[in-house]
C-alpha cells in the first residue's frame, strides 16, 4: 500500500505540495501507512499564486506555516467526494 508521501513523489503534478511537505518536515508523518484522503493542489494551482509566494512560505523560519496548511489538506480514511457534497445546494 502506497503512502500520501509515495504517491506525491510518483506524480509530477505535485511537486510544489512535495517541496512544501519537505520544507515543514512533514515526511515522516506523510510516510505512515493507512487510509488518508488528501486534498492535494497540483502545480498549476501553486502557479495561481501571487508571485514569490511559495518562496517565502517554504523559507526554514516559516516552518509553523505550512505545516499548518498542509495538515488541513489530509483527512484520515477514505473519503470521495461526494461524501463531502452538500445535499442542501440550491434550497
Amino acid at each position: 500500500m502506497s503512502n500520501i508521501l509515495d504517491i506525491m513523489v510518483a506524480d509530477r503534478n505535485l511537486a510544489t505540495i512535495l517541496r512544501s511537505a519537505e520544507a515543514a518536515r512533514l515526511e515522516i508523518e506523510w510516510s505512515k501507512p493507512g487510509l488518508f484522503t488528501v486534498f492535494a493542489p497540483t502545480d498549476l494551482a501553486f502557479g495561481k499564486l501571487r508571485e514569490g509566494e511559495i518562496t517565502e512560505l517554504l523559507k526554514p523560519e516559516n516552518q509553523i506555516k505550512p505545516i499548518g496548511i498542509l495538515n488541513n489538506l489530509v483527512v484520515e480514511g477514505r473519503n470521495n467526494f461526494k461524501d463531502f457534497a452538500d445535499d442542501h445546494a440550491g434550497r
